[in-house]
């Protein structure tokens, strides 16, 4: 990958994460949430964090707002790090049965595209006109 599209792609995960930040008004979108198989919950704790439902190394899901939330310290570690399973239910429950699926058949479908200066420039700029939409002065 080139300088310039280092660059960029590292300028849309920045705005990505203002805008999933903006998204979630500064609170954990997982607060409250119990997993309904194991009764897993947890008071939020630590600050607040751009979590990605699929790993951000998916290409075009890397900046995709409908692959994030704002979640604390804790429930990204737990979603990312102990129970994906527990991820796929928070994200459907949040935003519609099968979304988690859908998220994970597009990683598949999109993965081996080629990710370079126009496509990272083409998200840039899409990221910016979303932030605009919203109000948000963009960092």
């Amino acid at each position: 990958m080139s300088k310039e599209a280092k660059r960029l792609r590292n300028r849309a995960d920045k705005l990505w994460t203002q805008l999933i930040h903006d998204r979630g008004r500064g609170v954990c979108e997982a607060r409250g949430w119990t997993d309904p198989v194991t009764g897993w919950t947890n008071d939020c704790s630590g600050g607040l964090q751009a979590a990605h439902f699929v790993r951000r190394n998916a290409g075009p899901l890397r900046c995709d707002l409908d692959n994030g939330a704002a979640l604390c310290v804790m429930h990204h570690r737990h979603f990312d790090e102990h129970d994906q399973g527990a991820m796929r239910l928070f994200v459907d429950s949040q935003y519609g049965a099968g979304h988690y699926d859908d998220l994970r058949h597009r990683r598949q479908v999109e993965l081996n595209g080629y990710y370079g200066v126009s496509f990272w420039r083409e998200r840039v700029d899409a990221l910016k006109q979303t932030a605009a939409r919203r109000g948000l002065t963009v960092k």
